[in-house]
């Protein structure tokens, strides 16, 4: 026969005026925490210069100070744009040879959404 799961908040919960549910969903962050510092430094750096920070100069950034192959580069990107610490934005092209070509570039989130 089964056990039968108890419903039953702890004693300390019992007595407590709060309304806590049964189950509380948490969920982590996905992306490496110095990734992320690191690729908000990229990104300024890449601000700095007047370009947009696509993918091609992060990777080359990356790849250049810190040492990180394009392939990690992508899903620490993708993890870190998933958890709302990085914003994808297409952006078009005004200088050089990007002239008109439509890209995505990544920004720093203006406020950073805090999760418990």
């Amino acid at each position: 026969m089964p056990k039968k799961k108890s419903t039953v908040k702890s004693e300390f919960f019992q007595n407590s005026k709060v309304n806590i549910p049964d189950k509380m969903a948490t969920k982590r962050r996905q992306a490496c925490p110095n990734t992320v510092l690191h690729l908000w430094d990229a990104i300024a750096y890449i601000k700095q210069q007047k370009q947009i920070p696509n993918f091609e100069r992060l990777s080359a950034y990356m790849k250049r100070v810190y040492n990180l192959n394009p392939t990690d580069l992508e899903r620490q990107l993708n993890f870190a744009v998933s958890d709302g610490l990085i914003v994808v934005k297409k952006s078009l092209g005004c200088k050089g040879s990007k002239v008109g070509i439509e890209q995505d570039g990544y920004r720093i989130p203006e406020e950073v959404k805090v999760r418990n």
